[in-house]
């Protein structure tokens, strides 16, 4: 019986977006890549035969969208953004989901062609950046999972969190620009 190879990731771009898959036994990671986006998905299916399948549908939808497979030297010359998986982006806020809060945390449950996607962010810094998708039933019913926020409440919460960050900046920039306008006591010296 032969070692399997390592599973190894593919990237697939179309003007200036591009998107990468790696597949697994029973999953398949993927990454979308644009100019101020970047976001991952975990897709997680209970039989091997059905990762299989959608890995390859996915592949495929690319393929039939106009997306052209990148060798590893193309992939090696995109543009990098940001260090690390996240960017720190703010994503939609799925209308079907149900949200719970835990302090800054806000975690979005819905159902999407019967698949259970997983989401969430940080307030005020990023939304959406993650999903996990439980193809098969994997992930339960969705029921199980209580809201105790609306949509509304969750777009005001990130609202609030970005004029608060705003308005931050602009207090500190002031004040970055009344320092450097205000004479030192030895410059004060030298004018009287």
């Amino acid at each position: 019986m032969g070692v399997k190879p390592k599973p190894t990731w593919s990237t697939y771009k179309k003007g200036n977006e591009w998107w990468s898959i790696i597949h697994y036994e029973k999953a398949y990671d993927v990454t979308y890549e644009t100019r101020g986006i970047k976001r991952v998905e975990f897709h997680l299916f209970a039989k091997s035969a059905a990762a299989t399948a959608a890995f390859k549908a996915q592949v495929a939808a690319w393929l039939a969208q106009g997306f052209v497979k990148l060798s590893a030297q193309e992939f090696e010359a995109l543009p990098q953004q940001g260090e690390g998986a996240y960017l720190g982006w703010t994503g939609p806020v799925p209308k079907e989901a149900r949200y719970h809060r835990v302090g800054t945390v806000i975690h979005a449950v819905f159902v999407r062609d019967d698949v259970l996607i997983t989401t969430g962010g940080v307030i005020g810094k990023h939304f959406g950046e993650l999903e996990r998708h439980y193809h098969d039933g994997r992930g339960g019913p969705i029921e199980a999972y209580p809201s105790s926020h609306e949509r509304a409440q969750v777009i005001e919460l990130y609202a609030k969190a970005k004029a608060t960050a705003k308005a931050t900046a602009k207090a500190k920039a002031k004040a970055k620009a009344k320092a450097k306008a205000k004479p030192t006591k030895s410059a004060k010296r030298r004018q009287s």
